[in-house]
Order: structure tokens, then C-alpha cells, then sequence
């Protein structure tokens, strides 16, 4: 990540910025909650199939990041 982010043009700071993002997003705790209830309602295996897809998605917007933002927005799973 940090060679990716000097391609990108992000200075040190901005490097700290987008590994807080990741860790700021999977430390939430209603996110857990949200797929507990949409387990109940759509069904175990749908949201173990779109629980994989999101993170794919935005490992492949992280791959192909035009700029420091939008690598902030991928890591944002």
C-alpha cells in the first residue's frame, strides 16, 4: 500500500489517512448488526454471497485508483 499511495502522489499523512479508513470501517459495530438482519430476512446464503462480492469490489477500485481519494473511497469496503 504505501508504494501505491507514492504513485498516487500521497504525502505520509495521507498514507496514515487510508489505513484509518479501513480500520475505522471494520471497527463499527452496527455493520454486524445490519447483516445479522439482513441474514434473517434474505436468507444466510445471499449475504454471505454479497459479503464477499463487496470486498472484491473494492479491492479491484483500489487496483485501478486514479487518485488519493478514490483509493480513501475503495479501502472504504
Amino acid at each position: 500500500m504505501p508504494f501505491y499511495a507514492q504513485q498516487l502522489g500521497a504525502r505520509p499523512h495521507e498514507l496514515g489517512s487510508i489505513f484509518a479508513a479501513f480500520a475505522i470501517t471494520q471497527a463499527l459495530p452496527p455493520g454486524a448488526k445490519l447483516l445479522h438482519l439482513a441474514s434473517d430476512r434474505f436468507g444466510r446464503r445471499v449475504v454471505l454471497i454479497a459479503a464477499a462480492v463487496g470486498p472484491a469490489i473494492g479491492f479491484a477500485v483500489s487496483a485501478f485508483s486514479w487518485s488519493y481519494y478514490s483509493l480513501i473511497l475503495a479501502r472504504e469496503e
